[in-house]
């Protein structure tokens, strides 16, 4: 708890805002702040140090096919995001990766176990099944790699 009143939203915002630290900050804050109603234990809360948790933001990542957009929640951004073909192709590679035991997605200088044009593949028949695990792990476990 902040000794100033402020809430944890309020801190991080003040601390970053003048630093170099903002200019990752400025993306990943508002969508760290959908999930502001949980705590550091995980626990749900209304109030944070007194003041009405603030939950709201504006997904700002206008490069993708989502565009920037506000949302009021978590429960407005993640129907966004699980209809999403950026969020299917990613979730698919992690599941991918996780499949082949190829250890983090994200490792730079390494190469990835499986081509663009095979993630593609499962990916979409992944979004083609209306997102269904259990067609993401079919594709994954008929694809050519994994079955190498």
């Amino acid at each position: 708890m902040d000794d100033r009143g402020l809430t944890r939203r309020e801190y991080l915002r003040l601390i970053t805002a003048n630093s170099p630290c903002n200019s990752c900050h400025q993306f990943i804050d508002p969508l760290g702040a959908s999930l502001e109603h949980f705590d550091a234990f995980g626990e749900y809360r209304d109030v944070d140090n007194g003041k009405p948790v603030d939950s709201s933001g504006i997904f700002p990542d206008a490069s993708s096919s989502l565009g920037p957009f506000p949302f009021a929640s978590f429960d407005d951004l993640a129907p966004k995001f699980g209809s999403s073909c950026e969020v299917a192709r990613c979730f698919a590679a992690a599941m991918f990766s996780d499949a082949l035991n190829a250890g983090p997605l994200i490792e730079f200088g390494t190469v990835s176990p499986y081509s663009g044009d095979e993630l593609d593949y499962v990916a979409n028949r992944f979004a083609d099944a209306n997102f269904s695990l259990r067609e993401l792990v079919k594709a994954i476990v008929e694809s050519p790699t994994f079955l190498r």
